[in-house]
């Protein structure tokens, strides 16, 4: 058991040993006018085209905008909402998706990367057992395989 623990922990880490971060000062060009991104909760996500984009809740361009991987900013999702809160991007065999929790409507999201809704599930949805009570607080999701 001895031997195991270590083994298990050097296993555990690899995944991080691969992982490099750089940062990249004024990486950001804001949207045209704005003198700042916005307020956010610092929702990220990349899509496999290599877009960034980022969930932005206060100011002109509210909602989720999308920047290029130099960091210019190239539009906003349109009709995506300005409460998401730990969204994510996915590719499927339907396509590629931003699917996130809203934190002002509690229902979770899946988007086209246009802005279409596909899918809206409402906090009700969500089983008892997995409740506070009868309350629910949706701040991040995630999407299986299935």
């Amino acid at each position: 058991m001895k031997k195991l623990i270590p083994f298990l922990m050097a296993a555990l880490a690899l995944p991080v040993l691969g992982a490099n971060y750089t940062v990249v000062p004024n990486w950001a060009k804001v949207p045209t006018g704005e003198k700042q991104i916005g307020n956010m909760h610092g929702d990220v996500a990349v899509s496999s085209k290599g877009e960034i984009y980022v969930s932005v809740q206060g100011g002109p361009k509210a909602g989720v905008q999308v920047y290029s991987a130099k960091g210019k900013y190239v539009r906003n999702v349109p009709g995506a909402p300005t409460d998401f809160h730990g969204f994510v991007i996915r590719k499927t065999k339907d396509g590629e998706h931003i699917y996130g929790p809203r934190l002002g409507g509690q229902n979770i999201l899946k988007l086209t990367l246009d802005g279409k809704v596909k899918l809206n599930i409402p906090a009700s949805a969500i089983p008892n057992e997995h409740k506070n009570g009868n309350r629910v607080r949706l701040t991040a999701m995630d999407v299986a395989p299935n």
